[in-house]
């Protein structure tokens, strides 16, 4: 015999009751079905299950036992499916605290499923839009907004694309509206991973947020790779560039695939000027900035040589710089201080560059009173000393002759961003700042 299958998603105003959960039950299987199987499924029957918050599923033999724990807020998923007497095949699966509800019916005809999915909508009457997250760092807004814009077009509006501030109604606390109205109910997440992102612990919060609930991450990278954004995010996803038109157009067609809403579409020309333009304004490489490299001997014995690396960035514009980021890749065992956790610096290990220790230094992340000593240092013909004994920070490292035949294997590499631009690459071999 044929039959048709159809979907319904709905949401309702306030988790269900526990009555209006026996309601439901016995209106799509009847009274008689209260009592059914464990797993495994006998065919012809019903069986469900909960979960709990720690991801275990509980089968169970009746529906007073998923009741229970419900009625002890124990549950943060059900699913009963299954057939009986004759009846359509219906599956449920609700989550509480969302108060979502996905069912699934196959009937013989469609005024049958339609017939069902009713009984189902008179207690989850409203059909919301997935929520997908736009994260993204200060003075980036415009490409958040952009791929907002692409994405709902993309998705036939079909999609509720949420961009972090921009979307606040006037008066709603922001941070409430960002929490409990959006980033709580965002089933994925779209972080632009770019090198303000890096050092801004919003990306990273946001984008952990949707992931820990066991949603997706779809990074779009400008100006860094996934590897230089690094850990967690390099960890637990692939990230794609944003200025690369076809890895963009692939990323939301995925997003939209995700909800299962097929996508052929491609950015019309009036999208494309604009990608274009936001392409050379966000990916524009900088030269506006002179990098000066030395070395200062500090110690200096017949077995052992201590340095201090010395690292500042002049502007050679005409206008003041508003932030400075220096990416500084250095050799681990030549370098004295292994760790740095400070708001305007941090190091990591790249797993892309084995033996090196990477420190990120972040102008926007001095604390305040830092900030305005140096602030003067950004203008126009000023030098920023950010590594050096009279410098934001002193950077020591030394040779003895069990390294010193290693040091042709080193070099000491940077990459500088002014103003969150392109990065401005450079290095110098690290035999070249030492004198053994």
């Amino acid at each position: 015999m044929s039959s048709i299958s159809k979907t319904y998603r709905g949401f309702a105003d306030q988790p269900l009751s526990s009555q209006q959960l026996l309601d439901l039950f016995d209106k799509l299987w009847g009274e008689s079905a209260r009592g059914f199987p464990r797993y495994p499924q006998v065919i012809g029957s019903i069986s469900g299950y909960w979960r709990s918050a720690d991801g275990v599923e509980h089968n169970v033999s009746n529906l007073n036992e998923i009741l229970s724990a419900y009625e002890q807020k124990l549950t943060s998923a059900i699913q009963i499916t299954g057939k009986i007497n004759g009846n359509p095949r219906c599956l449920v699966d609700y989550i509480p605290s969302e108060a979502k509800v996905r069912f699934t019916i196959m009937a013989e005809n469609e005024e049958i499923a339609d017939r069902y999915i009713g009984y189902v909508k008179e207690m989850f009457p409203n059909k919301k839009n997935p929520i997908v997250f736009v994260s993204y760092a200060r003075d980036e807004l415009a490409l958040a907004d952009f791929v907002k814009k692409i994405l709902i077009r993309f998705s036939e509006n079909k999609l509720d694309v949420f961009v972090a501030t921009r979307d606040i109604p006037p008066g709603d606390n922001p941070l409430r509206v960002m929490m409990e109205e959006k980033l709580k109910s965002a089933q994925a997440i779209i972080p632009i991973c770019s090198q303000l992102a890096k050092v801004s612990s919003w990306v990273w919060w946001e984008s952990a947020s949707v992931w820990g609930r066991g949603y997706k991450v779809y990074p779009l990278c400008t100006n860094i790779s996934l590897g230089d954004f690094g850990a967690p995010m390099s960890l637990v996803t692939q990230g794609k560039d944003l200025f690369v038109k076809d890895e963009f157009e692939n990323v939301l067609k995925q997003v939209c695939s995700q909800f299962s809403i097929t996508c052929s579409k491609t950015l019309t020309n009036s999208e494309l000027e604009e990608y274009e333009k936001l392409k050379n304004e966000y990916s524009k490489k900088e030269t506006s900035a002179k990098i000066l490299v030395d070395y200062k001997k500090l110690e200096m014995t017949q077995d052992f040589h201590k340095y201090s690396f010395i690292f500042e960035v002049e502007n050679r514009t005409q206008k003041k710089f508003d932030d400075i980021i220096v990416e500084l890749y250095f050799p681990e065992d030549y370098i004295e201080e292994k760790k740095w956790d400070y708001p305007h610096l941090k190091s990591f290990l790249p797993e892309e560059k084995p033996g090196y220790i990477c420190l990120v230094f972040s102008f926007s992340g001095l604390p305040e009173r830092a900030k305005s000593l140096y602030m003067n240092c950004l203008l126009p013909g000023k030098k920023l000393k950010v590594f050096g004994e009279d410098a934001i920070t002193k950077l020591h490292y030394d040779m003895d002759h069990e390294r010193w035949d290693k040091r042709f294997r080193y070099e000491v590499q940077w990459k500088v961003y002014v103003n969150g631009g392109a990065p401005q690459e450079g290095s110098i071999p690290l035999n070249s700042i030492q004198y053994f």
